[in-house]
């Protein structure tokens, strides 16, 4: 049972001690190749380029290149990968898969795959995002808890 209680209040300590990192993203879509399947399901692969904006006071400008299959305006699977520049020099690279919602909207998760200086302490990391699309346009944002002291060191 002391075990049990000294578990509880670690568990509490380190999610009093978590911090919700929270950006905001708009990309441009540019479909490079598209090809319709015998099942009439579209089987594409694009590039996306993009920037935004984070509570960690920083901007940062992405470049994505992604496959997707959609089945009757439904999405079948997207994967993405994104490389991001940061504006104090550092950079991350993550890794976007969703194989649920509509064409034009979306809800998933995307990891981390590494990154520089402390943006690398990211790596394996796992956190949401949701989409809307207007005609090529993505609008985003990513919501990531990570530890209060890893927020700050990014932010400096």
């Amino acid at each position: 049972m002391k075990h049990l209680v000294i578990l509880f209040i670690s568990f509490l300590v380190n999610l009093s001690y978590a911090v919700d990192w929270v950006s905001k993203t708009y990309s441009t879509v540019t479909i490079k190749d598209t090809i319709k399947l015998p099942n009439g399901s579209i089987y594409s692969n694009f590039e996306q380029t993009g920037q935004g904006t984070s509570n960690l006071e920083k901007y940062v400008i992405s470049n994505c290149f992604g496959n997707r299959l959609d089945k009757k305006g439904k999405l079948v699977e997207i994967i993405v990968f994104c490389k991001v520049e940061v504006d104090d020099g550092n950079k991350y690279w993550t890794k976007l898969k969703r194989t649920t919602g509509d064409s034009d909207a979306g809800v998933s998760k995307f990891k981390f795959l590494g990154g520089t200086n402390s943006f690398n302490k990211l790596k394996g990391k796992e956190c949401t995002y949701a989409v809307s699309y207007f005609k090529n346009k993505i609008f985003g944002s990513n919501k990531c808890q990570i530890s209060n002291q890893l927020f700050e060191e990014l932010k400096k």
